[in-house]
């Protein structure tokens, strides 16, 4: 016997409200101060590193990076995260009319496609982006970005920026446009030029100069383009002030971000909402897995080789003995990373292991880079040579002609090494996003190549830089790459 009736109670009619849409920021009418505190709060996100502010430990910052302004009634927000606010709207019982002032660019121009076949996953991503408009593409390193993008540029025909970090990633991308594309050249900003064009590739440091340097002109400049494209967009982040500034004074249409590492964290932080923010959610996501086990990437294994101590000094002594504790840390990097023996003995013990393949030693700093190069006389680049000279050397290793060669961070990503296999972490770090790109520099299909092998100079014995081996132990195992200590390590120690 049933005491009470169920009762359905009437839901009040939602309330309707208008967002104004744009290339890069939007707004939407709310005059309901505290709906508008709502979208506030929640397009608010903690920063990397906020508990070590000194603004957050006097307690006048809350370590929470805004991406919406609410100046009643409008809230004024990144036109990426319109999914976001329309759902907390909607969860508020609010239906946004969308009025779209966006104008969609025709096409400037007709070319054919001479490249490589597409995969059918690269098919489906282009579709994705033809579709979505704008969006962020994440795809593990070997999937194809380039390719990708390139047949994006010939499918819609509208005049594209092209934006990279690096000279040397501007080089290959151009190589790559024109041979695929057909044409003559592409236009380039950077390396001391600017020569614009339908097709143009820029550096983020050479518009960023511009911008600073000649405002009206760099505004009339990326006016003329309806499509932006982005490669290794992590780049773009919440600490990256003066590239952010660049993507987001760029009012493109289309809008893309190319990256093998989209997200740093599971959690919702404000370096990985920034790339969202400028470009809207992943539209497609390649991971390494599916392009290893359709056979279009070799498999990599990590060899931890631990580095033998050099002194008793720990973490306390350091900080205790310098006035600062970036002091102490150089100190450290000084004692156990740049003057340590053992680390020299161990790459050239390494070398000679794999005297037959194709062998990059990558470090974070030029000074330690330098060293190497001149220990074992082995070819040098980093971000201090010239064009020139950097072109040449890429050209050669690439091609096989170079089988080993010492770089500083620059070959850390973006560049692709098709025949190397063997890659050694002379210097220790901490970044995941690093630490991923890295890897994929050794899991390119070529040849006989049946694996991807990276030596991880793990300085387990060392004050600060134990932390940092530990870490990057976290993200092999997180990201399922095969991680031990090799079976022949006695014939690599000292």
């Amino acid at each position: 016997m049933t005491l009470f009736k169920k009762v359905k109670v009437p839901q009040p009619a939602p309330i309707t409200t208008k967002a104004e849409i744009g290339n890069i920021t939007s707004s939407v009418y709310i005059a309901n101060k505290s709906v508008g505190s709502v979208l506030l709060d929640a397009l608010s996100f903690y920063t990397d590193g906020y508990k070590y502010s000194k603004a957050y430990k006097s307690g006048q910052w809350n370590g929470k990076i805004r991406f919406g302004k609410y100046a009643a009634p409008y809230f004024i927000f990144p036109t990426g995260l319109l999914a976001k606010v329309l759902n907390i709207l909607a969860k508020n019982n609010i239906k946004t009319i969308l009025d779209d002032k966006r104008s969609k660019p025709a096409p400037a121009f007709s070319l054919e496609y001479f490249g490589a076949p597409l995969r059918e996953y690269q098919e489906e991503v282009i579709e994705a982006c033809v579709h979505g408009q704008r969006g962020i593409v994440q795809a593990a390193t070997g999937g194809g970005k380039t390719l990708i993008f390139i047949k994006l540029i010939q499918t819609l025909g509208v005049n594209t920026l092209i934006i990279v970090k690096s000279l040397d990633l501007m080089v290959q991308t151009a190589d790559r446009i024109i041979e695929a594309l057909n044409i003559d050249s592409v236009g380039i900003i950077g390396a001391g030029e600017n020569s614009p064009a339908p097709i143009t590739i820029a550096t983020f440091q050479s518009l960023v100069s511009m911008k600073e340097a000649c405002p009206q002109e760099y505004k009339a400049l990326v006016e003329k383009f309806g499509m932006l494209i982005v490669d290794e967009a992590h780049a773009v982040n919440s600490k990256a002030k003066a590239f952010q500034s660049v993507v987001e004074s760029i009012p493109a249409y289309y809008r893309f971000a190319f990256t093998a590492t989209a997200k740093r964290q599971e959690i919702e932080n404000a370096t990985d909402t920034s790339i969202i923010a400028f470009f809207g959610p992943i539209i497609s996501n390649v991971t390494r897995k599916e392009l290893v086990n359709s056979g279009y990437l070799v498999d990599c294994t990590v060899y931890n080789i631990p580095v033998p101590k050099v002194s008793g000094a720990t973490r306390e002594d350091y900080l205790l003995t310098h006035s600062s504790p970036q002091e102490a840390y150089h100190a450290a990097w000084e004692d156990y990373i740049l003057n340590n023996e053992a680390r020299y003995l161990i790459i050239q013990n390494i070398v000679q292991t794999h005297k037959e393949d194709q062998l990059l030693i990558i470090c974070n700093s030029v000074v330690l880079a330098k060293k190497i190069s001149n220990i074992l006389h082995l070819p040098l680049v980093t971000g201090e040579d010239d064009k020139v000279y950097r072109s040449n050397i890429y050209t050669k290793f690439r091609s096989g002609e170079i089988k080993m060669l010492v770089a500083s961070n620059i070959y850390s990503e973006g560049i692709d090494f098709p025949k190397l296999k063997v890659m050694i972490f002379a210097e220790s770090f901490k970044s995941p996003i690093l630490l991923i790109q890295r890897l994929g520099r050794t899991m390119r299909i070529d040849g006989e190549k049946d694996e991807g092998i990276v030596y991880d100079l793990a300085d387990v014995h060392a004050p600060f830089f134990d932390e940092q081996a530990a870490y990057r132990k976290e993200i092999y195992k997180r990201e399922d790459i095969t991680c031990m200590i090799p079976t022949y390590l006695n014939e690599l120690l000292p």
